[in-house]
């Protein structure tokens, strides 16, 4: 036995039917005030979403390369930093071990 298929002659046919009925309650239709708000919120969720997986990629990021601080979304915004140059091969240039240790403080002074 099949399983129940949608198509387009079945939905035309449900809205048919629903439209006949006595009972059915209609939803008005949005004021642009409304559709506006709406679409405001939609871009604010978006934006928000995305905000979040580039915060977590470049926790990711950050820790491959050793870096277990947890960056902050205000940190990042404010954050004058230079970007990392490319390499000739187009790969990130990663500063060597001793580099980090002295530019973070744990490497003794010399």
């Amino acid at each position: 036995m099949k399983p129940f298929l949608k198509n387009d002659y079945r939905n035309a046919e449900a809205i048919a039917e629903a439209v006949q009925r006595p009972t059915m309650n209609f939803v008005a239709i949005k004021t642009p005030e409304q559709s506006d708000l709406l679409s405001l919120h939609r871009v604010r969720s978006r934006l928000v979403r995305q905000r979040t997986a580039i915060i977590n990629q470049i926790r990711g990021f950050l820790i491959e390369r050793g870096n277990h601080r947890t960056p902050r979304s205000n940190a990042l915004a404010q954050s004058a930093a230079p970007a990392p140059e490319l390499t000739s091969r187009g790969a990130l240039a990663t500063p060597g071990t001793s580099d980090r240790r002295a530019r973070s403080g744990l490497a003794p002074s010399r």
